[in-house]
């Protein structure tokens, strides 16, 4: 590869002398530069290339000689990089390319200074995101290659943290649990891959941890139909399973762990906007007729019917006969009740089944079939784009940072297996079922779950208004 060599030259009348900074490669090319430090030969280790504590500006010129050394360094990387041979003429043009990479780095700095007192302008900041975005994958393949050349890459082999991500997924029961969570950790690979492929194990702590969140952040992604930034929901998604592939890890690693109590995540600010089926829309939903030969709709409908009427998650929406039994409530009155063990949450739930999900499950024989999730959801707004009282425009807020980004769509596009629960969350609630009581039947152990992602406020507000504007006086 090379070496860096340090000389000292042109003799003055106090004695002093230059010192240059120069570069040789294992071919024979050299590069030499003056750094603009003059010391006493007494003071210079020529061969550390530092100045001792007898030059009373030894702090500060040994720094100017280093960041020489740091531009040679990376001017060499840069050759090694792009495939070059390693010649004089190959590292002049380098470095000025390290030159003008610093000078564009330090403007964009400069008019984001400027600008954080002005009002936010999206097309900068989507400009801004894609030049990090390109500047830490540089920065990561010039790391990789610096490290490669490192003493301490002899001593420390390379452990890759997408490599430890792909043996926590082949060994782990947590990423077998569902193939959502597996998907999730696989979804998390190509995440690292994109933010730094050569980032070890070893290297993760609290400065990594926030620079991934801010990244992830700022990042946009591309979606079918546009550019977008990741929610704050999703962010803390990645972050959480990112530490839990380290955690896996760090015992038999002897790696420290202390440092994630001091990261702070960014807040979940969770979407108040359920979408969820009202009566009507409901009844518009299962009524509507389908082709004959439509058979993936008429059985994603009936099962999409039973989880809008139990709460069900999809994973636990494949009910057999035994799964049902005869209860009495304290009155005496007779129903069915459903009776399972949910795969998430490993909890025994039972369920109160209304006329609409018995007569599904009779219908059916209690012979569901499952379907796979893309195709289920697929299924339901093929339907559902087909109700009329389903066209309205529907508006999610999501929310980036403390930022929120409005997401208005036909109220059809959002539906999806997850309406099924917060739809039979809104009909317990209208029908005032207590907070305690949905948690139970939902399988929750608190109620904070069920008045966070299941209980649509601001529609229940409206519900009540009449009980203040049209109360008639006493």
């Amino acid at each position: 590869m090379y070496k860096i060599y340090y000389k000292l030259r042109s003799n003055r009348k106090d004695g002093a002398q230059k010192v240059y900074v120069m570069l040789k490669a294992d071919n024979g090319a050299e590069l030499t530069r003056a750094t603009g430090v003059s010391c006493l030969p007494a003071h210079f280790n020529q061969s550390q290339g530092k100045l001792n504590s007898k030059d009373k500006l030894c702090v500060e010129k040994n720094e100017v000689i280093q960041a020489l050394v740091r531009d040679f360094e990376a001017a060499a990387r840069r050759v090694a990089i792009e495939g070059h041979e390693i010649t004089k003429a190959a590292l002049e043009a380098a470095l000025v390319a390290e030159a003008n990479l610093k000078a564009k780095n330090q403007e964009l700095a400069q008019k984001l200074e400027s600008d954080s007192q002005q009002k936010f302008i999206p097309n900068l900041k989507k400009v801004v995101a894609g030049l990090r975005e390109e500047l830490a994958h540089q920065e990561a393949k010039l790391g990789y290659f610096q490290s490669i050349d490192s003493e301490e890459s002899v001593t420390r082999p390379r452990d890759l943290f997408t490599a430890r991500i792909d043996e926590f997924i082949r060994v782990s029961p947590v990423a077998h649990k569902r193939p959502s969570t597996k998907n999730s950790y696989i979804y998390l690979r190509q995440t690292i891959e994109r933010f730094n492929r050569y980032l070890q194990i070893q290297d993760i702590n609290l400065a990594t941890m926030n620079a991934l969140q801010n990244w992830l952040l700022e990042t946009p992604i591309l979606t079918v139909k546009k550019q977008t930034l990741r929610r704050n929901s999703s962010v803390r998604n990645i972050l959480i399973h990112t530490k839990a592939v380290f955690m896996w890890f760090a015992d038999d690693l002897r790696l420290p762990t202390a440092f994630f109590r001091k990261f702070k995540m960014v807040d979940d600010n969770a979407n108040e906007n359920h979408v969820y089926l009202t009566a009507k829309e409901l009844e518009e939903f299962a009524s509507h007729p389908l082709r004959a030969d439509a058979e993936l709709l008429e059985r994603a409908r009936d099962q999409f019917i039973l989880l809008c009427s139990t709460g069900l998650r999809h994973i636990d929406g494949v009910v057999t006969k035994a799964d049902v039994f005869d209860a009495q409530d304290d009155k005496g009155n007779h129903y069915k009740e459903l009776r399972l063990h949910q795969q998430k949450t490993s909890k025994w739930v039972n369920i109160p089944l209304m006329p609409r999900a018995l007569e599904v499950l009779e219908r059916n024989n209690y012979q569901l079939k499952a379907i796979k999730n893309n195709h289920f959801n697929q299924a339901l707004k093929q339907i559902a784009k087909k109700i009329p009282s389903l066209q309205h425009i529907h508006t999610q807020m999501n929310y980036n940072k403390s930022e929120a980004i409005p997401d208005s769509r036909p109220k059809w596009e959002f539906i999806s297996t997850k309406c099924g629960r917060k739809t039979f969350t809104d009909w317990c609630f209208t029908n005032d079922v207590s907070e305690t009581t949905v948690a139970e039947w939902l399988g929750h152990k608190s109620t904070m779950m069920v008045q966070q992602h299941y209980k649509a406020k601001g529609d229940i507000a409206k519900k009540e208004a009449h009980k203040i504007l049209f109360k008639q006086p006493a």
